[in-house]
């Protein structure tokens, strides 16, 4: 894939425990997942997940973001629903279920085509795995289909689709559950630390905001529907 960057050995992430744990200093409040884009081999990596990764670990760590969580937290057990979701998915294929995260990327490219380069094979459309490309002579996108993955571009052999630089798509407010709920699309970031920044900024409000006890994507969603996000 011409837009792999450096691979990293993928770090095994601490495992989460099955059941409650005791509301007590030092339990784990965020679960940080990434896809297997963040170690060697992956075909289809837009972004490098690793990095990203990495650097929301480092916010993370630095803002001691999983303690000031559990203050919030009035009850002596810490449940699965409790803890705070966070998933890095190197591409479209979302891997690591970004959909039912409280706070996601996904890499992403978005294609344009040179019809003066198109010999009208149909070789991108063939590949799409979304029926996002027709091709009628030259071809015609569907921006809508388009999940932004690079098969049409990998596809061309007359450099007839130039895509873009890889971008994450920001996503926020998934869970399942009860009233389970897809995360929804909320801004675009084009580098981890304008991700992190993104993501301080809806945890902050969320610590300094939200009624104790609440879930992130409950509290998320109470801000978008009351147009205050």
């Amino acid at each position: 894939m011409i837009y792999a960057a450096q691979q990293y050995e993928a770090s095994a992430a601490p495992a989460m425990p099955a059941g409650p744990v005791a509301n007590l200093p030092g339990a784990v409040m965020v679960e940080l997942r990434a896809c297997q884009a963040a170690g060697p081999g992956c075909p289809n990596s837009l972004i490098d997940a690793a990095a990203w990764q990495a650097e929301v670990q480092r916010w993370l760590e630095a803002a001691e973001v999983s303690e000031r969580l559990r203050g919030r937290l009035d009850g002596e057990r810490i449940m699965a629903h409790d803890r705070l979701r966070i998933a890095i998915a190197g591409c479209p294929n979302a891997c690591s279920q970004p959909q039912i995260a409280d706070l996601a990327v996904v890499g992403r490219v978005r294609p344009s085509f040179d019809e003066t380069a198109c010999s009208g094979c149909g070789l991108c459309e063939a590949a799409c795995p979304d029926r996002a490309i027709v091709v009628d002579e030259t071809p015609i996108w569907y921006s809508g289909r388009c999940q932004g993955c690079y098969s049409c571009g990998a596809a061309c052999d007359y450099d007839a689709v130039i895509v873009s630089r890889p971008w994450g798509q920001v996503l926020m407010g998934g869970k399942l559950g009860r009233r389970p709920q897809l995360a929804r699309e909320a801004a675009e970031a084009h580098d981890p630390r304008e991700l992190t920044a993104m993501f301080s900024r809806a945890v902050e409000r969320f610590i300094d905001e939200a009624p104790r006890n609440m879930r992130f994507a409950a509290w998320w969603s109470a801000q978008r529907e009351g147009g205050l996000l």
